[in-house]
C-alpha cells in the first residue's frame, strides 16, 4: 500500500508529523488533529470561536490539497469529524 503524506503550504509544518496521510490502497484520508493555528504555528487571535473556525479551515485545507492531486478524493465519504473544547475555556 502506498502512503502519501499531505502538508499544505498554508498550514504549519512539523518534522515529526504530517497534517494528513492518504492510504492509496483504501482511498482513505486521515487528517491529523488540527488546532487554531496559522501557517507559522501561532495561535490565531480572537478567542476560542476564532480558533475553532481556524481548526476547521485547517481540516478543509488538507482535504483541498489532496483533491488537487486525486480526483477520486471528492468521492470519499466524510466518516468522522470531532471538535473538542477543553472545559477551562470560557465561551463568550
Amino acid at each position: 500500500m502506498t502512503i502519501t503524506h499531505i502538508n499544505p503550504p498554508e498550514l504549519h509544518t512539523s518534522p515529526v508529523f504530517s497534517q494528513g496521510v492518504l492510504a492509496e490502497g483504501g482511498r482513505t484520508l486521515y487528517i491529523g488533529g488540527q488546532n487554531g493555528t496559522d501557517a507559522t504555528g501561532a495561535i490565531v487571535p480572537g478567542g476560542v470561536a476564532a480558533q475553532a473556525a481556524q481548526a476547521m479551515r485547517n481540516v478543509l485545507a488538507v482535504r483541498r490539497r489532496r483533491q488537487r492531486r486525486n480526483r477520486y478524493i471528492s468521492l470519499l465519504p466524510k466518516v468522522s469529524c470531532k471538535l473538542q473544547l477543553r472545559p477551562y475555556f470560557r465561551l463568550e
